[in-house]
């Protein structure tokens, strides 16, 4: 099973976010459907980016993470303050390539998990270093069930070397073979209050149609 870590390596490369000050959940929501099979719920005030028109991370984070990541981004979306500066992101990105499927995610054990915590870790140290970001591990990464699917679910904490403001990023990571994906939701840390329901939300209503 550890084979398959070098899928996993390339999964943890995306999940690094930009974020800043308040906002509150709309009302309305939006189904987003992707690849027919991949839904969530996404607020109406969130900006869906197409095309590139608006920046989803911070410029040296994604050029480091374009260079290492193998997948596609099939949706990205942001969450602006009235001064239109990003305050919470959502993006997902497919990894067809993938080998790990949901029987090897129930498989697997803590020893498992925490070689895939460690390859995190390495991978974040590479990409700060470019960036110019501290990274900050939380807990470690658990197996979770959202809509009958198991996730491995990581949180982690990133901020720009010399502030002391801290971003705070979740990745849903389903390992599925050629369906695979990465859900990545973050927001302000200072924000967490208003933001972290609101991502947990988007999180939380994630389904998947098996094929």
């Amino acid at each position: 099973m550890k084979n398959n870590f070098n899928h996993i390596r390339i999964l943890v490369s995306l999940i690094i976010l930009l974020l800043i000050p308040s906002v509150q959940c709309a009302e309305k929501i939006k189904k987003i459907t992707l690849d027919d099979n991949v839904t969530f719920d996404l607020p109406a005030n969130w900006v869906i980016l197409e095309g590139g028109s608006r920046a989803s991370m911070d410029g040296a984070v994604e050029s480091a993470l374009k260079r290492k990541a193998e997948g596609r981004t099939n949706f990205a979306a942001n969450l602006y303050s009235q001064g239109g500066k990003v305050i919470a992101i959502v993006n997902l990105r497919f990894y067809p390539a993938t080998k790990i499927n949901q029987k090897d995610v129930m498989l697997f054990s803590r020893e498992d998990i925490s070689d895939i915590d460690q390859e995190i870790i390495n991978e974040f140290s590479k990409v700060g270093a470019e960036a110019k970001l501290d990274f900050q591990p939380m807990p470690p990464t658990e197996k979770v069930e959202i809509g009958g699917v198991v996730v491995l679910k990581s949180k982690f904490k990133r901020k720009k070397q010399g502030t002391d403001e801290f971003t705070v990023q979740y990745s849903y990571r389903v390992l599925d073979g050629h369906d695979s994906f990465t859900l990545t939701v973050g927001y302000k840390e200072s924000q967490e209050e208003i933001l972290r329901p609101i991502v947990e939300k988007i999180a939380q209503s994630l389904r998947v149609k098996r094929h």
